[in-house]
């Protein structure tokens, strides 16, 4: 005589507390805050690369009394204690607020004439663009957030998706 196979039965799926609408995530804060961590890692290498290119000035015209350069320095300073890990605000706002000032003084130089700013222009209005894009999401988070920020392992789970920008 045949065994039948005893038949199992499993509990019941655990019904969603929140309906899910296709094309929306789950968990839009998180990844919010994952590209903010994303931007204040850009702007960590980007007040480095600024440094780097402000010191090399320095010493390219330092006969022709180039060492007033180094009062730039506070811009790079700013945005590398500003942005990722440390992520503080009033930094941040600093590094934003120098890359304002260069541009203007970049519209300052091709009024004179100095046409060959045009490019550097286009290039500082962009990274304005950016340093003022992470600044405005830095305040926008709560002080939680921002402890969440300064530990990534945190915002790092198993099967996330990771941002990064590109500049």
């Amino acid at each position: 005589m045949p065994v039948m196979a005893q038949a199992h039965s499993y509990p019941p799926a655990a019904q969603p507390t929140q309906q899910w609408v296709p094309g929306t995530a789950p968990d839009t804060r998180l990844i919010w805050l994952k590209k903010v961590y994303a931007l204040g890692m850009g702007m960590r290498w980007l007040a480095i690369i600024d440094m780097f290119f402000l010191i090399a000035n320095v010493l390219l015209y330092w006969e022709d009394g180039g060492l007033w350069l180094l009062l730039r320095c506070w811009g790079p300073l700013c945005g590398f204690f500003g942005a990722a890990p440390r992520f503080k605000k009033y930094a941040a706002l600093f590094f934003a607020v120098s890359y304002f000032f260069q541009v203007a003084f970049l519209f300052v130089f091709l009024a004179i004439g100095y046409w060959v700013s045009l490019l550097m222009l286009i290039l500082d209005m962009v990274l304005l663009y950016y340093t003022s894009l992470f600044t405005s999401n830095l305040f926008k988070c709560s002080p939680s957030e921002v402890e969440m920020l300064r530990n990534p392992a945190s915002l790092v789970q198993s099967g996330t998706t990771a941002y990064f920008y590109y500049f």
